[in-house]
């Protein structure tokens, strides 16, 4: 047990004597955090939540929905106005 750990220690040293100071860009994508998936990151973001959309987003949202909507409604009103017309027309017809 105790060369396991001398032999440890000595590898451990020879590691660092080697790098030197680290620099933190040194260590990104290196490091692993325990317990967090790589892959975790990616799948958030295809989740998108209200509170995740930027103000431009939702902004889009609220006019595409309001340009949807008034779309209905005017082919609903032309359809209205066709059945109206066709009604009068039945009346004035009629000999």
């Amino acid at each position: 047990m105790k060369l396991g750990a001398k032999m440890q220690t000595k590898s451990h040293e020879a590691d660092s004597a080697d790098t030197g100071p680290m620099n933190p860009n040194e260590l990104r994508g290196k490091m692993e955090i325990p317990g967090v998936d790589e892959d975790s990151d990616e799948e958030e973001e295809g989740e998108g939540t209200a509170g995740d959309w930027g103000r431009n987003a939702r902004v889009r949202q609220r006019k595409f929905i309001r340009e949807a909507l008034e779309r209905e409604e005017q082919r609903l009103r032309d359809e209205a106005e066709a059945e109206s017309d066709k009604e009068i027309e039945e009346f004035l017809i009629k000999e």
